[in-house]
């Protein structure tokens, strides 16, 4: 038991800085993209060769509280081929009006899990063209699927998000008594 002590208290710092590696938020304005019931949606397709999505923008979110903006509904489409490693995909992606167009490689497709019938799909942006491009140059999709091939994700800006100094500085701050600590203990 006694070794215990020491190891809980070596653990401790590692444990606290683990979530401070999560880098990356998404900025706003993103889109939200969704399929819609009516709209001739036909969510996402998936063949050897080739991923199509085919959905529906309704929403420009312009922070993370509910201040957004609808927008009358524009076609949201991407395609994408698989890389040579054929574990990932590349391709572009359009939205209709004009509002944004891109590139994207490492898109990732998780097919919906048989028990939950939820799936995933991620890939980093590189955008191009369109009235939302301004200064960004890139950003990240982000879509859930269900298990009839239906999506609902948001295609925004990725930021990176420094981790606090203070977090480092108590970080090490703690290493340091540890040492004192076993100093005195031995």
């Amino acid at each position: 038991m006694k070794f215990l002590k020491p190891l809980a208290v070596l653990a401790l710092p590692f444990t606290l800085l683990l979530p401070a590696t999560s880098n990356a938020a998404i900025a706003f304005p993103a889109l939200d993209i969704q399929d819609i019931t009516g709209n001739g949606d036909t969510g996402v397709t998936l063949t050897s060769s080739t991923l199509k999505i085919d959905s529906t923008v309704f929403t420009i979110i312009l922070d993370s509280s509910s201040n957004f903006h609808n927008i009358p509904d524009q076609n949201f489409s991407l395609n994408a081929t698989p890389n040579t490693s054929g574990t990932d995909y590349s391709g572009s992606f359009t939205v209709a009006g004009g509002l944004l167009s891109g590139s994207f490689s490492n898109l990732v497709y998780n097919a919906p899990d048989p028990t939950f019938g939820i799936g995933d799909i991620s890939a980093d942006l590189t955008y191009t063209g369109g009235s939302m491009q301004g200064s960004r140059q890139g950003g990240r999709l982000e879509f859930a699927v269900d298990s009839s091939n239906h999506i609902a994700g948001k295609l925004g800006q990725v930021n990176v998000v420094p981790v606090p100094a203070a977090l480092w500085l108590f970080g090490s701050g703690l290493l340091g008594l540890v040492g004192i600590a076993r100093r005195r203990t031995a």
